[in-house]
């Protein structure tokens, strides 16, 4: 289903003719005669099948002004992009609105699809309009009209009745497009339009067949990219009442049983005034038939999945896919938004896809049959669901300069972009950018740098994401969550005096340019942030080795932080001493005097060993043995076998570790002596 967002209203050509002359209309009569009597005697029309797990055998027949599909699946193809971006614009306020209605999965419930379709597209009986902010609401109208459309059954009949007044009441006649193919398969496609309601023969003939022409020559190129064949028939009609933002709606048509037998779509005659606009909805409104035969009448309506494939395929399958630009500015300017809350703008995540080297019609339709995260992993080719992000989120950089990978590329792509500058200059040392990001979602950033007088930079991922980063002949380079890595600007000062690389870990990246491209990324969503910070080579050096103590009282309380806090009443005295070795072992130990509310009072001690890895600014500790002579009933542990991120400021040491909860913990420490 395709809207309009220009909100203008476009008239047909003039030199077409309207009717059909009476000759036409008995020829017609006495074909339907005959093949109802042929139909008695074969069997019912085929019903869709599952989604193979090979391609079928693509069977070579002529379609009508469009090309001859080839014999086996086709391989991956440029996308048809223009020579340059079009120009961009902010992204779609509505589509936004409408992302939030969806639920974690990416589905419009039926309840809130009633509410939005009257908002949007007409008045239901008993339904509570819902206006959504922007000015593309037949857009969002459309989605709904497909969920609506697809679940008639559980309706009540006044309602059903009134969405499909709503969107085929304009149709006067329903042209039948037999599957290319097999006999059966334009028998059962003529049986569907006996089946069909009965028509009137008013609009224009030279409209009409041109949209058959049209629709025919978009199921051959599909079909020979995808390497199958639409299996359904379908009905096609014109209706001058869809609103002049509205394209064209496709719906499946039902049997007896609830069967899938055909495909409807109904097209605003005003689109036929715009090349673009009308090659590029009949491959969208096509490859939604596509959808219907092999994944069923409402086997999934995950937005993300339905128009996001739709669009990207009418994008791909136009020589002219500008009329697709207006949904990538929602891609490329709102990168942090889940995925699973698109729907049109989703074009970004298949066309990347195809610009990493996969083809998306090998995988499409089997998507349908997967979880989001594995129909991500399966529209990659196979790579990881965390490795398709990183892909998408350093395309939505669009520095291409730093190589292709930092650059989006698609059919109908615009020059939008959202990438926010990261700067760290001598007076302001320490900068960081942070955003809420749904899953999926991400950060882009550039990245300049000019620390001063300070040789060394630290670039950290914090939150709940991971990253990458890149400057000029390095990268890019993967940035673990809550690690770091550290860059150095002048070679002398690479190093601590001893030649030891700084905090222990790999020795510095020497820049040779102050400029880089960098992303944060979120699987799984939440709060995701890059710090850039400027050291200098004392700090650097300080190391980790040495005694550091904190308090009794202040442990408790970063301990208790996510839970409540120290419960009222609770008095500490008493140090916490924690040691690290030259050779990789540290030593905790703690003392203390707990006055509860009340009159009671508990005194504890206990001792922590074991090994650890100082990574410059993690941690990773091993063979941990904790003895508690008295218990607080509080653990003090850092961490058991397992990592922590840590900074030396001066002489404060911070370790921040996540217990098995999920709950972030700090602990602050004080260098001894």
């Amino acid at each position: 289903m395709r809207a309009r967002q220009d909100g203008s209203t476009v008239t047909g050509p003039p030199d077409r003719q309207w009717g059909w002359p009476s000759t036409g209309q008995s020829l017609v009569r006495l074909l339907v005669l005959g093949l109802l009597v042929l139909a008695s005697c074969t069997r019912p029309s085929p019903q869709p099948s599952p989604i193979p797990d090979t391609q079928p055998t693509a069977t070579t027949v002529a379609s009508e002004g469009g090309p001859r599909p080839s014999a086996e699946p086709s391989g991956t193809h440029p996308p048809a992009a223009p020579a340059h971006p079009l120009p961009g614009g902010p992204p779609n306020e509505t589509l936004l609105a409408f992302g939030e209605l969806l639920d974690e999965e990416g589905r419009l419930s039926l309840e809130t699809a009633l509410a939005v379709f009257a908002g949007s597209v007409a008045p239901l009986p008993g339904v509570v309009p819902q206006q959504l902010p922007g000015d593309d609401a037949a857009a969002v109208g459309e989605l709904a009209a497909r969920v609506l459309l697809s679940n008639l059954d559980r309706l009540p009949p006044e309602v059903a009745q009134a969405v499909e007044q709503a969107v085929y009441g304009g149709i006067e006649e329903w042209i039948e497009i037999p599957p290319s193919g097999r006999t059966g398969d334009r028998l059962s496609g003529t049986l569907a339009g006996v089946l069909a309601p009965p028509s009137a023969r008013a609009q224009g003939r030279a409209d009409v067949e041109h949209v058959r022409a049209l629709v025919e020559n978009v199921r051959g190129r599909i079909e020979e990219r995808a390497g199958r064949r639409l299996r359904l028939p379908l009905r096609v009609g014109l209706n001058p009442r869809l609103g002049s933002d509205t394209d064209a709606v496709a719906s499946p048509v039902l049997s007896g049983n609830s069967r899938v037998i055909a495909c409807r779509i109904a097209f605003n005659p005003a689109i036929l005034a715009n090349a673009s606009a009308e090659e590029v909805t009949a491959a969208h409104e096509v490859w939604h038939c596509f959808q219907f035969d092999y994944v069923g009448l409402a086997g999934d309506e995950r937005s993300w999945l339905v128009e996001g494939q739709a669009e990207w395929v009418g994008a791909a399958i136009a020589t002219d896919p500008s009329d697709s630009a207006r949904w990538w500015n929602t891609w490329l300017g709102a990168p942090h938004v889940s995925l699973w809350r698109r729907s049109y703008d989703a074009i970004g995540l298949y066309a990347a896809a195809e610009a990493a080297g996969h083809d998306p019609f090998e995988a499409m339709l089997e998507m349908f049959r997967l979880r989001n995260q594995e129909a991500v992993s399966r529209l990659f080719g196979g790579r990881s669901y965390e490795e398709a992000l990183q892909i998408v989120a350093q395309s939505l950089v669009r520095s291409p300069e730093f190589g292709p990978e930092w650059e989006a590329s698609g059919p109908g792509i615009t020059t939008a972009r959202a990438t926010a500058t990261l700067a760290l200059r001598p007076d302001v040392p320490d900068v960081e950018a942070s955003l809420d990001a749904g899953p999926f979602g991400s950060l882009p950033l550039d990245v300049s740098i000019d620390p001063g007088d300070r040789p060394l930079v630290q670039v950290t991922v914090f939150g709940e994401g991971s990253g990458s980063v890149e400057f000029p002949g390095h990268g890019p380079l993967r940035l673990a969550p809550g690690a770091g890595i550290w860059f150095c600007l002048r070679p002398a000062e690479c190093t601590c005096p001893d030649g030891s690389p700084p905090r222990g870990g790999a020795d510095p990246t020497l820049l040779a340019e102050p400029r880089g491209v960098a992303t944060v990324f979120a699987p799984a969503g939440g709060t995701i942030g890059l710090r850039v910070r400027a050291v200098d080579r004392d700090e650097a050096c300080s190391r980790l080795v040495g005694t550091w103590t904190a308090s009794v009282m202040e442990i408790l309380a970063a301990n208790l932080a996510p839970y409540g806090g120290v419960p009222a009443g609770m008095d500490c005295s008493g140090d916490i001493v924690m040691t690290f070795r030259d050779d990789g072992t540290f030593e905790r130990s703690w003392q203390g005097d707990c006055q509860m509310s009340g009159s009671h009072r508990v005194r504890g001690a206990g001792r922590q060993t074991g090994t650890y890895e100082d990574l410059g600014d993690e941690l990773i500790f091993r063979d941990v043995r904790t003895v508690v002579t008295a218990d607080f009933g509080f653990s003090f542990a850092v961490t058991d076998d397992g990592r922590a991120t840590y900074r030396i400021e001066g002489d404060r040491l911070a370790i921040q570790f996540t217990t098995p909860d999920g709950a972030a913990i700090v602990h602050i420490y004080r260098r001894a002596g």
